[in-house]
């Protein structure tokens, strides 16, 4: 599914009607390590994996910090395409 569109302002609202205080932060250009943790439990369960946010913060990611806000983008990107 691709936001179209608008679609930066859509992917905001998401993000905000989840967590405002998450959608400020994206559109401030900051994102969290429990802004990442978020988006990649999403991920994983949205491609059918039974995996906690609680869990996946006890996980290693490849690339530690970097490695996660890189699968966090690829994510992203992948949902919303271009428009984020």
């Amino acid at each position: 599914m691709t936001a179209g569109a608008g679609g930066a302002g859509r992917s905001r609202w998401m993000v905000s009607m989840v967590n405002p205080r998450r959608g400020e932060s994206f559109a401030g250009g900051r994102v969290s390590a429990r802004d990442l943790t978020a988006i990649i439990g999403a991920g994983l369960r949205g491609a059918g994996n039974a995996v906690t946010d609680d869990q996946l913060a006890r996980m290693a990611i490849e690339g530690g910090l970097p490695g996660a806000a890189d699968v966090a983008a690829r994510l992203l990107r992948a949902t919303f395409g271009d428009a984020i």
